[in-house]
């Protein structure tokens, strides 16, 4: 009897061990992709427990800017549930070593993609080592080394940006606060503005004009995600199209995000938004230009002034749901970076209030020999466009200027609504700039 006992557990033990070792390379565990850490390694919840996971081993086809590449993952991967396929210690649980889970692809589920996917979708080329990290040795110091950096670099970050926002916080009570802004997400909470503040039409008026004329700072030029601009707007389709609006002075085809649900819209509703007076928030991209999809400027949100209601209000005034936004990995997240091109031209004349004409005497790839550049407004604006515009062209007409033109990161010209932008002009034999020139004439006509 005994025999008998210990030779069905004996069986037992086989059949358990051999089942085991019929397992696949990897287990399948649901959980949330939180945050980039390093490029090898992500913070994510895994049943219900905060892990570090260390991605798959990729080795790339060709030299990589590594800086870049973790800067498009962080801008294209946000927070989101996602699918592990984790090692496991050959008992069904996942294999931990050296403070990580250790996964061989990860599948996200807002991308509908895998990590490895993604990388692909981002044009990069490479091979995927079927071998986990913790098997070559070299392989987990490198990466543990670099997490280390990498998160005593961000600790660093955190504290030196702490320091700025204190310095900033004393400076702004030491001198009168500018027109200078962070971004629309720290000016306004959702809903563009809040409910207590709507009856205030002066207080609305200053804070969009905050947004949308702040001035580009000198030392590091920055940009939002989404640009303010005003206008009114033309007529609605179901798709989501509006054709004849006009923003700053132009008629450019413009799209935003519509109800997924067919004859939403009504006659009444079409008429209610033709003409009404508006501000858009134009879509921004990683690079910082405006995002055009099949011929359509991507409106994220726009506010009607008279109604003092966003999109999403206005629809659900009119018992609709407005879908959420999607934010592609190609859609800037957070704020760009330019930089600027000094070119030497001679000033032709004034446009427009926001505008003027120049010649590039020297042929560049940036610009073409005759440009209309678009430039800040003064301040203060002339009582009589066209007798200001005269006499300021009277005065600098074929003066040799500077332009100091903004680049997006690509290299290309940062351009709004097809209209490149100049930072500033200077005037050579003036030896000063042009909203100093233009605020003196102003001055001088009152």
């Amino acid at each position: 009897m005994k025999k008998i006992i210990v030779l069905s557990a004996m069986l037992l033990f086989v059949s358990v061990v051999s089942a085991f070792a019929a397992m696949p390379a990897t287990i399948k565990e649901s959980g949330t992709w939180d945050a980039l850490n390093s490029f090898q390694v992500i913070q994510a919840t895994i049943n219900k427990q905060n892990e570090k996971v260390c991605l798959p081993t990729i080795e790339f086809t060709s030299k990589v800017d590594m800086e870049q590449l973790q800067l498009e993952l962080k801008n294209g991967i946000q927070k989101q549930e996602a699918i592990f396929n984790l090692y496991h210690d050959g008992i069904g649980r996942p294999k931990k070593q050296g403070g990580m889970l250790y996964a061989s692809d990860v599948y996200l589920k807002d991308l509908k993609m895998t990590y490895t996917g993604f990388l692909s979708k981002l044009g990069y080329k490479f091979s995927v080592s079927n071998k986990p990290a913790y098997e070559d040795p070299d392989a987990l110091k490198n990466i543990i080394y670099s997490r280390g950096i990498d998160e005593s670099k961000r600790e660093s970050d955190k504290k030196q940006r702490e320091k700025d926002k204190e310095k900033a916080r004393k400076q702004r009570k030491e001198k009168p606060p500018t027109r200078r802004i962070e971004t629309i997400y720290d000016v306004l909470p959702p809903g563009v503005i809040p409910p207590a503040t709507r009856k205030e039409i002066a207080e609305i008026n200053r804070r969009i004009e905050n947004m949308k004329n702040r001035p580009y700072e000198t030392k590091d030029v920055e940009i939002d995600p989404v640009r303010w601009a005003s206008g009114v707007c033309g007529l609605l389709k179901e798709d989501g199209n509006i054709t004849g609006a006009k923003i700053e002075g132009r008629k450019p085809q413009i799209k935003i995000r519509v109800p997924n649900k067919k004859g939403w819209l009504t006659p009444a509703m079409i008429k209610e938004l033709d003409g009404a007076r508006c501000e858009f928030m134009l879509q921004r991209d990683r690079n910082g230009h405006e995002v055009i999809e099949n011929g359509a400027y991507l409106i994220r949100d726009l506010y009607l002034h008279k109604l003092k209601l966003s999109w999403e209000e206005w629809l659900e005034k009119h018992g609709l749901k407005c879908p959420d936004f999607e934010n592609k990995p190609t859609y800037a997240q957070q704020p760009i970076v330019l930089d600027t091109e000094y070119l030497p031209a001679t000033w032709i004349k004034t446009l427009a209030i926001a505008a003027c004409g120049v010649n590039f005497p020297k042929k560049n790839v940036l610009v073409r020999e005759k440009e209309m550049l678009r430039v800040f407004p003064p301040e203060t604006k002339p009582t009589n466009f066209k007798h200001y515009a005269k006499a300021f062209d009277e005065k600098y007409a074929n003066c040799a200027i500077g332009v100091t033109l903004l680049i997006c990161p690509d290299n290309k010209p940062y351009m709004e609504l097809g209209q490149k932008r100049a930072l500033r002009i200077y005037f050579s034999e003036a030896g000063t700039n042009l909203d100093f020139l233009q605020k003196e004439l102003i001055k001088e006509q009152k």
